[in-house]
């Protein structure tokens, strides 16, 4: 489809009353902070739907049902990753494993605060600390994934809030 004929198409009240109902689908509503990120990002995979060839033997209904689902599946899958990127940052409250022990806290220490950690948690603190690696060296130094890691570290942080030892943690020197 030319490109002038895909605005026009893109322009029709239809077509922006099927760009907003995706949204208004996926409870996006212009108070969210990346609304209009997310209007710009539909407009786009509608405007890429026209371009394709066969969009043009179809008609505009059809055109714009199926510019509907690509619309709605490229959506959901930024909103999952979206959701996925926050939930990975830190809290904020809670330091970071890194900031709370250093290359001097021996083991019998982190049993005297009474942290529950596993061996593989023991080692990747090690690894972390001891070496300065990154999350993806030290998974593949111990065999595993590094969402594992993640896990793990997640893990720990859920510890030292559970058991609220960041005060003693600080004490310590760890």
């Amino acid at each position: 489809m030319d490109p002038q004929v895909a605005y026009q198409v893109i322009s029709s009240n239809e077509s922006q009353a099927t760009i907003y109902g995706v949204l208004r689908h996926l409870d996006l509503k212009p108070n969210h902070p990346n609304y209009e990120d997310y209007v710009q990002e539909a407009w786009v995979v509608f405007y890429l739907w026209l371009q394709e060839p066969k969009a043009k033997w179809l008609s505009p209904k059809q055109q714009r049902s199926i510019g509907y689902t690509r619309m709605y599946r490229h959506l959901i899958n930024l909103l999952i990753h979206d959701q996925r990127h926050a939930q990975h940052r830190d809290d904020g409250d809670v330091p970071s494993v890194m900031q709370l022990i250093t290359n001097d806290t021996p083991k019998w220490q982190l049993d005297w605060l009474g942290l529950p950690l596993s061996t593989r948690q023991l080692k990747i603190i090690w690894y972390l600390v001891e070496y300065g690696e990154n999350q993806q060296v030290v998974a593949q130094k111990l065999g595993v994934n590094r969402k594992t890691i993640q896990r793990e570290l997640s893990a720990i942080r859920k510890i030292i809030r559970a058991n609220n030892l960041i005060a003693e943690v600080k004490k310590c020197k760890i």
